[in-house]
């Protein structure tokens, strides 16, 4: 077992800057824009404080997205598609694009069914009733 001490009158390699709690208000308020404002902060921590604060307000929103897809003879994202002009991660991107808003806290279930030539667009996918496609 390794024991460290330290002599508390030895020089030090650091200096400890003390400063005080930062004032926090709220300059600005909507329902899409909010303006917040923390001083003092000690310089160069206002970055950190600020990407810490936007990561913790992007990560509380609510929303829906497509997580998972399955095509029916496609083993990975890289194959191609008997019939199909695009690749499949082209696909999957095109899936990644579309926009959901959830009328309830459920998971759920999508599905698409298209045979021989055809457009498909995103009012085709037959969406349960959790969901709406915007």
């Amino acid at each position: 077992m390794n024991v460290v001490s330290f002599d508390t009158n030895a020089p030090t390699n650091f200096t400890v800057v003390e400063t005080e709690p930062p004032n926090i208000s709220i300059e600005e308020e909507s329902d899409t824009y909010v303006r917040i404002i923390a001083e003092p902060l000690t310089p160069g921590f206002g970055i950190t404080f600020g990407n810490a604060l936007r990561r913790v307000l992007l990560g509380s929103l609510p929303g829906a997205a497509i997580t998972s897809i399955r095509i029916e003879e496609v083993m990975h994202e890289f194959s191609t598609i008997t019939g199909v002009k695009e690749d499949s991660m082209e696909l999957l991107l095109n899936f990644k694009a579309i926009r959901l808003r959830p009328l309830t806290d459920r998971t759920g279930k999508m599905f698409l069914e298209a045979t021989g030539p055809a457009e498909i667009r995103a009012k085709d996918i037959q969406v349960a009733a959790d969901y709406e496609i915007v």
